[in-house]
Protein backbone atom coordinates (compact mmCIF):
# COMPACT_ATOMS: atom_id res chain seq x y z
CA UNK A 1 0.00 0.00 0.00
CA UNK A 2 1.20 3.35 -0.80
CA UNK A 3 0.19 6.85 0.77
CA UNK A 4 1.11 10.06 -0.78
CA UNK A 5 -0.33 13.90 -0.62
CA UNK A 6 -1.59 15.31 -3.84
CA UNK A 7 0.66 17.89 -4.18
CA UNK A 8 2.24 20.48 -7.05
CA UNK A 9 5.23 22.18 -7.49
CA UNK A 10 5.84 25.12 -5.00
CA UNK A 11 1.99 23.90 -3.42
CA UNK A 12 2.13 23.86 0.57
CA UNK A 13 1.57 20.24 1.94
CA UNK A 14 -0.12 20.20 5.19
CA UNK A 15 2.19 20.16 7.71
CA UNK A 16 0.55 18.87 10.58
CA UNK A 17 -0.23 15.00 9.45
CA UNK A 18 -1.88 14.73 12.86
CA UNK A 19 -4.44 17.16 11.71
CA UNK A 20 -8.37 15.53 11.46
CA UNK A 21 -8.39 13.92 8.36
CA UNK A 22 -12.14 13.52 6.65
CA UNK A 23 -13.44 10.44 4.23
CA UNK A 24 -15.36 11.62 1.32
CA UNK A 25 -18.36 9.93 2.78
CA UNK A 26 -18.33 12.73 5.86
CA UNK A 27 -17.99 15.74 3.14
CA UNK A 28 -20.62 14.68 1.13
CA UNK A 29 -22.91 14.06 4.02
CA UNK A 30 -22.09 17.21 5.58
CA UNK A 31 -22.70 19.44 2.10
CA UNK A 32 -25.40 17.23 1.83
CA UNK A 33 -24.21 16.29 -1.67
CA UNK A 34 -23.30 13.05 -3.69
CA UNK A 35 -19.82 11.37 -2.79
CA UNK A 36 -18.85 11.95 -6.12
CA UNK A 37 -19.55 15.25 -6.24
CA UNK A 38 -16.55 15.26 -3.30
CA UNK A 39 -14.34 12.88 -4.39
CA UNK A 40 -14.28 15.25 -8.15
CA UNK A 41 -13.61 18.20 -5.98
CA UNK A 42 -10.68 16.86 -4.11
CA UNK A 43 -9.38 14.32 -6.25
CA UNK A 44 -6.63 16.34 -7.54
CA UNK A 45 -6.80 18.80 -4.81
CA UNK A 46 -3.41 19.90 -3.05
CA UNK A 47 -3.21 18.24 0.21
CA UNK A 48 -5.56 15.75 -0.21
CA UNK A 49 -4.04 12.27 1.07
CA UNK A 50 -4.67 9.14 -1.05
CA UNK A 51 -3.89 5.69 0.40
CA UNK A 52 -3.91 3.08 -2.30
CA UNK A 53 -2.22 1.69 -5.28
CA UNK A 54 -3.49 3.14 -8.41
CA UNK A 55 -0.99 0.95 -10.40
CA UNK A 56 -2.43 -2.75 -9.69
CA UNK A 57 -0.44 -5.15 -12.13
CA UNK A 58 -2.77 -8.33 -11.11
CA UNK A 59 -5.90 -7.03 -13.59
CA UNK A 60 -7.88 -6.20 -10.60
CA UNK A 61 -9.82 -3.03 -9.73
CA UNK A 62 -7.68 -0.41 -8.06
CA UNK A 63 -9.13 1.08 -4.61
CA UNK A 64 -7.97 4.35 -3.62
CA UNK A 65 -8.47 5.57 -0.30
CA UNK A 66 -8.94 9.46 0.14
CA UNK A 67 -8.60 11.48 3.17
CA UNK A 68 -9.19 15.28 3.13
CA UNK A 69 -6.93 17.38 5.68
CA UNK A 70 -9.83 19.73 8.14
CA UNK A 71 -7.09 22.59 6.63
CA UNK A 72 -7.72 21.21 2.86
CA UNK A 73 -11.22 21.12 3.23
CA UNK A 74 -11.61 24.75 4.93
CA UNK A 75 -9.59 26.10 1.92
CA UNK A 76 -11.40 24.08 -1.03
CA UNK A 77 -14.61 25.56 0.94
CA UNK A 78 -13.84 29.01 0.88
CA UNK A 79 -12.49 28.80 -2.51
CA UNK A 80 -15.72 27.88 -3.96
CA UNK A 81 -17.91 29.83 -1.66
CA UNK A 82 -16.35 33.33 -2.61
CA UNK A 83 -17.04 33.18 -5.97
CA UNK A 84 -19.49 34.80 -7.92
CA UNK A 85 -22.00 32.86 -10.02
CA UNK A 86 -23.86 34.92 -12.43
CA UNK A 87 -26.66 33.49 -14.97
CA UNK A 88 -26.31 34.18 -18.43
CA UNK A 89 -27.80 37.51 -18.90
CA UNK A 90 -29.95 36.55 -21.95
CA UNK A 91 -31.43 34.44 -19.36
CA UNK A 92 -32.57 37.06 -16.61
CA UNK A 93 -33.40 39.79 -19.49
CA UNK A 94 -35.57 37.36 -21.21
CA UNK A 95 -37.54 36.16 -18.23
CA UNK A 96 -41.35 36.15 -18.20
CA UNK A 97 -41.38 36.77 -14.46
CA UNK A 98 -38.37 39.45 -14.81
CA UNK A 99 -40.00 41.44 -17.47
CA UNK A 100 -43.63 41.30 -15.83
CA UNK A 101 -42.07 42.48 -12.56
CA UNK A 102 -40.79 45.32 -14.92
CA UNK A 103 -43.54 46.27 -15.94
CA UNK A 104 -45.94 46.14 -12.59
CA UNK A 105 -43.77 46.00 -10.00
CA UNK A 106 -44.51 43.21 -7.56
CA UNK A 107 -47.45 41.15 -6.88
CA UNK A 108 -48.72 40.34 -4.14
CA UNK A 109 -46.79 36.89 -3.78
CA UNK A 110 -43.69 38.85 -4.09
CA UNK A 111 -44.55 41.44 -1.35
CA UNK A 112 -45.46 38.90 0.82
CA UNK A 113 -41.92 37.01 0.24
Amino acid sequence: MSMKFNSRPGSAIPRNPLELHYTIKEIAKAWKVDEETVRLAFIDEDGALELGNKDRRDGKRAYITMRVPESVLNRVYAERTTRQFHAPKSRVANSPRRKNFAKQGPTTSDKAA
